[in-house]
């Protein structure tokens, strides 16, 4: 019980004037939508410095500060951050987002790099990250450099850890970077098809991944297949999505595909609807209701100009009737005025 207590430790209860403690609780209780996949590494990190309990937190955390070498002056004296990856992956976090720490840019970066020279897979795919996309402050004004040949090394090297979600998020994210065209021409061999290579490198890691029940690369794998009309890949690759990873995107392309009976799929409206979420029923109902209004309204003005156009050619069919009546009652008439100057003149 006691060794349960410690690998899953309940949240403590902060005092309620303590607004330390409850910004400390707060981030206790997001540990799994922070780390994801990686919480359960940082659990420890916590447990082992038994900062599950309140008692003594703020000298628990300078302790920790001081262990990673974060004293005065740590930059200017060249001292170099000690623990261990995971608590420079930890400190690096803290200090990101202000929790009970004072946010701090530059030891975020510090660490963050230090617990990824150590092959830290968490850190290596946020640094990935960052040099994927860059990074700005409130102001727009440019806090880390876009690198994407360091954000590629930054995915390789955690693809290349070896099993396990840090390995698929890896995999996946560079697999990205190829289908999106982050590529230099030295990742292209020499004599081929750029575009072609190019995307099936892409498309390689991203079935690594889906190959490990990463969610993200199972649908990104369906969307892609049906971008290029390959439907029953498509659905495989939503159905795995589904049954492995409970994807709801993928459930909802899979409703749709059921529903309408179309692109490989069979028509099949009770299969569609085990696919779509109970409490997305009446949204779609609802979507489903205006896109078929608008389709009827489009229908009714579409109906409006063909009566248009059917009572303007009535209109000119009229006109022509009435001026070819006209002309044959004109040309009577002079026909008969004719006659008559013949008549009178015999």
């Amino acid at each position: 019980m006691e060794e349960a207590e410690r690998k899953h430790p309940t949240l403590p209860v902060p005092d309620p004037s303590d607004e330390q403690q409850q910004q400390w609780v707060k981030f206790l209780s997001e540990l799994d939508s922070i780390f994801h996949d990686h919480q359960e590494g940082m659990r420890q990190v916590l447990v082992r410095h038994e900062l599950f309990s309140l008692d003594r937190l703020t000298e628990k955390l300078e302790g920790l500060q001081r262990k990673a070498g974060l004293v005065p002056d740590w930059k200017e004296k060249g001292i170099q951050p000690g623990g261990t990856p995971e608590e420079h992956f930890l400190l690096s976090y803290l200090f990101y987002a202000g929790v009970v720490f004072t946010p701090d840019l530059e030891i975020h970066i510090e660490f963050l790099q230090q617990a990824a020279k150590e092959n830290l897979v968490p850190a290596l795919l946020v640094l990935g990250d960052l040099y994927e996309k860059g990074g700005r402050d409130a102001e727009g004004r440019t806090t880390f450099a876009q690198d994407t040949t360091k954000a590629m090394e930054m995915y390789r090297r955690a693809a290349n850890k070896g099993p396990g979600p840090g390995h698929s998020t890896g995999a996946f994210r560079l697999g990205l970077m190829y289908l999106d065209g982050q590529v230099k021409d030295r990742d292209v061999t020499p004599g081929g098809s750029k575009a072609d290579e190019i995307q099936e490198k892409g498309l390689e890691l991203i079935r690594l991944a889906a190959d490990r029940g990463h969610r993200q690369a199972l649908c990104k794998l369906g969307q892609f297949y049906y971008s290029k009309k390959m439907w029953r890949q498509a659905a495989e690759y939503w159905h795995k999505a589904v049954w492995l990873r409970r994807s709801s995107d993928a459930k909802y392309r899979l409703y749709k595909m059921y529903k309408n009976g179309t692109k490989g799929l069979p028509l099949d409206i009770a299969r569609s609807e085990q696919f779509l979420p109970r409490r997305q029923r009446p949204i779609q109902f609802q979507e489903e209701k205006n896109e078929k209004d608008g389709q009827e309204e489009q229908e009714a003005e579409e109906v409006d100009e063909d009566d248009e156009r059917s009572g303007k050619a009535a209109t000119d069919k009229g006109i022509r009737w009435v001026i070819s009546y006209v002309s044959v009652a004109v040309l009577g008439t002079i026909s008969g005025l004719l006659l008559n100057v013949l008549v009178h003149q015999w």
